[in-house]
Formats: structure tokens, C-alpha cells, sequence
């Protein structure tokens, strides 16, 4: 069943990949380029079943998990940085770590267990 998928990555190529990726899954894909334009988008009540945030916007992370609106949504945190830091964030705010680069097999599988299992510790992180 296609999902909402909010994305949010500085990187216009992995921004790219991302939407091609996921629309050709089916999902509706939602692109943003900076955290505060998501942040204003989830603020004002736009719904969505899962957000990809980049490993530069932990704050947004931490914004989601804070808000009662947004706190039981999947959150994937991807990034190319030294991922165990990433990873304790995302142990820490109930978000799965994605290691860029990341294979199109990967991001797939990522996303299909975190919409069908909703929020849950880095058990899945690749």
C-alpha cells in the first residue's frame, strides 16, 4: 500500500535518488531541502507515514520525537559521517540509522519495515 514519505536531504542527487526510488515503489513522496521548511510543513499538521531526514538535521530528529503530533511516526536518519554517533542519536529518539552510500535494496527494505512496524529502536540499521 503507498505511504507518504517526507524527505528531507540537503543533497539534491540523494534527494533525486530517493524520489526515484520510493515513487517507483509507489509511495508519494514528499521533497524538501532544510529542516526548517519540514519543520513548518509538520507544524501546520501535514501527515505523513514515514520522514527520511539527513544525518545534518538531528535537531529536526529531535523536534519530531518531541511533538505530540509527530512522535509516533518512523523516522529513518541517513547519513556518510562516522555512523556510531548517528546510531546512538537514533537509539536514543526511536529513529533507524541508513549508512550512506546505501544500495537501492537497502533503502527499500528500510522503508517497508518501518512503515509496516512503525517506531522502533535501531534494530534494523544498516
Amino acid at each position: 500500500m503507498p505511504k507518504r514519505v517526507l524527505v528531507v536531504e540537503v543533497d539534491p542527487f540523494v534527494r533525486s535518488l530517493v524520489d526515484e526510488v520510493l515513487s517507483a515503489a509507489d509511495h508519494d513522496v514528499e521533497l524538501l531541502s532544510s529542516a526548517s521548511e519540514a519543520w513548518s510543513r509538520l507544524e501546520k499538521g501535514e501527515q505523513f507515514d514515514l520522514i527520511i531526514i539527513s544525518g545534518g538535521e538531528i535537531e529536526l530528529l529531535r523536534r519530531v520525537r518531541e511533538d505530540a503530533r509527530t512522535t509516533d511516526v518512523p523516522v529513518i536518519l541517513m547519513s556518510g559521517a562516522d555512523p556510531v554517533p548517528f546510531k546512538v542519536v537514533c537509539t536514543d529518539l526511536g529513529a533507524t540509522f541508513l549508512s550512506k552510500p546505501f544500495s537501492i535494496d537497502q533503502l527499500l527494505a528500510l522503508v517497508g519495515s518501518r512503515v509496516e512496524m512503525g517506531v522502533a529502536p535501531d534494530a534494523l540499521a544498516f
